[in-house]
């Protein structure tokens, strides 16, 4: 008889995992850290529920697309409620409505796991867990620096090595593909994702005269920013194609005087987020992974489906991706201690009381600690010392200092 896991006795669904003590006590260090950083830049802390009405939820996801959503009847209100695919919309509709009157800018940060039916950027992960920031008010490229800025700076402060960052604008393209007809927008937007040039060129004939050319032509630029003049000498019969051109050199030329870690790439055919970006998209790459870290851009018209019309742009980290090539070190774990005897409540809480972690323990020679106790003189279990004191936490807590010199002792 084949011998089952015991994992495979309390299956998950397809898509979801448990984080075990060692990466949860990662991640929660580097949640923290990204959180401290983003405080210095003024940003407050906010936390949307995890599901909402679906009708109020989906009023705001992109483009109206709510096919990767979780839905269930509330049986509280009897209304279809979702769990969230996406903070942002939630951010949004907190800005608009219950901080409607506060005065801009606003900047919320905050930390939450996302749902989704069908992964976006990874069939094999449903839950994604986040980190972000949202920035209302300030619009142009001034209000999308402090983003890039602070992104590059979490990037730098955990270590990565070889990072880009992908600059694009969603308006590049919105002219051209406006008079595409519907028929072949499907495919044409396949072809410029696989960046296949002879595809477009044999949809040619079917598309407004000079449309499919522009569109090869801007396929053969390379992602030096240099190729934003380049594209204007293609897209010169598309005026708000130049308009996000110009746009688009602007942040780059400011980014650049920010001195950003991240090596600057442009991509003046993006199609990332049509229906949601208004025009700014950025994404931070690097080695060790083949997909974003940090993803992010502008949504002028997204505050306005909840009733206020406010420019706004934002970032998501990605935390699992950014927790496998961080190189921070965790701080060492406090000293671990197991008390027994009669005393060992007492004794646990001074030790509690100094920082050390003092747990409750019958059979010492089972437990998992640095030292083991008792209330007889404090046995050192892990060295063989004996102290005998007359204040015996005293003694142990001077004996683990000047032990801590030395290195641990397990």
């Amino acid at each position: 008889m084949a011998i089952t896991p015991r994992s495979l006795e309390a299956p998950l669904p397809t898509g979801m995992r448990d984080r075990l003590p060692p990466e949860a006590h990662a991640r929660r260090s580097l949640i923290d850290r990204i959180l401290r950083r983003a405080g210095l830049w003024g940003y407050a802390l906010v936390e949307p529920p995890s599901f909402e009405f679906a009708a109020v939820l989906e009023r705001g996801l992109p483009g109206g697309d709510a096919s990767d959503v979780l839905r269930f009847v509330d049986p509280e209100s009897g209304e279809v409620a979702a769990l969230r695919p996406d903070v942002t919309p939630q951010v949004a509709r907190i800005l608009a409505t219950r901080m409607g009157h506060a005065p801009l800018p606003v900047r919320l940060m905050y930390n939450a796991n996302v749902v989704r039916r069908v992964g976006r950027s990874s069939a094999a992960r449903r839950e994604v867990s986040q980190c972000g920031v949202e920035l209302a008010g300030p619009c142009g490229p001034l209000g999308d620096l402090e983003l890039l800025v602070l992104a590059d700076e979490v990037l730098a402060a955990e270590g990565l090595s070889g990072v880009t960052l992908d600059l694009g604008d969603a308006q590049i393209l919105e002219e051209l593909l406006a008079c595409i007809p519907p028929a072949h927008r499907a495919e044409l937007h396949a072809a410029l994702d696989r960046r296949d040039r002879r595809a477009i060129e044999d949809m040619s004939a079917r598309l407004p005269k000079g449309t499919g050319l522009a569109l090869a032509k801007l396929l053969s630029l390379d992602d030096d920013p240099a190729s934003i003049d380049r594209a204007r000498a293609i897209l010169g019969a598309w005026p708000s194609a130049l308009r996000a051109l110009d746009r688009l050199a602007a942040l780059v030329d400011l980014a650049r005087g920010a001195a950003l870690a991240a090596r600057i790439r442009v991509d003046v055919t993006t199609l990332r987020g049509l229906a949601y970006y208004t025009s700014t998209t950025f994404q931070y790459f690097a080695y060790g992974s083949d997909d974003a870290i940090v993803s992010g851009g502008r949504y002028d018209s997204l505050l306005a489906r909840y009733g206020r019309n406010v420019p706004s742009s934002g970032l998501a980290i990605d935390l699992d991706r950014l927790l496998r090539l961080s190189t921070v070190k965790l701080p060492p774990s406090p000293v671990r201690v197991a008390v027994r005897g009669a005393r060992a409540m007492d004794a646990a809480r001074t030790l509690r009381a100094a920082g050390l972690v003092a747990v409750l323990e019958v059979d010492a020679s089972s437990c998992d600690a640095a030292y083991v106790v008792d209330d007889r003189g404090f046995v050192v279990a892990a060295t063989g010392v004996h102290i005998v004191s007359e204040k015996p936490e005293t003694s142990l807590l001077e004996y683990i200092k000047a032990a801590a010199s030395s290195g641990p002792a397990r």
